[in-house]
């Protein structure tokens, strides 16, 4: 048995990809594909995987802003600034009645109530 140990741990901030556009779910993509810069573009570090992606932000004003929402980085700013240093984007994910969402087949745009379960209003 370890003794003494004090792992570092990080909170990790789980959320639907609804809650950002199409474009922005690419451009992550294809910003974790980077395996020169070990998937690093600014400040962003990204692991994808089938469902989604993990999203280290170390400082999110840092990131490509052209190639991102501002929904998107309204929400590796919220989660930096609160102490989440990973942001799950999956399709599973969480989703929140009061951030703005995305419908990837339409486009519309609507509100994280629009997406979620009848009845978990």
């Amino acid at each position: 048995m370890i003794k003494n140990f004090k792992p570092t741990s990080f909170k990790v901030l789980d959320i639907s990809t609804a809650h950002i556009t199409k474009s922005d779910a690419d451009a992550l993509t294809d910003m974790g594909k980077h395996r020169e810069d070990r998937g690093r573009i600014g400040d962003l570090l990204v692991y994808e995987y089938t469902e989604g992606m993990f999203v280290y932000a170390g400082c999110s004003e840092k990131a490509t802003h052209g190639a991102l929402s501002k929904a998107c980085l309204d929400i590796l700013e919220w989660a930096w600034v609160h102490n989440y240093r990973f942001v799950r984007f999956d399709g599973d994910g969480e989703i929140y009645a009061d951030l703005p969402a995305f419908n990837w087949e339409t486009g519309a745009v609507g509100t994280g109530a629009d997406h979620l379960p009848y009845g978990a209003q």
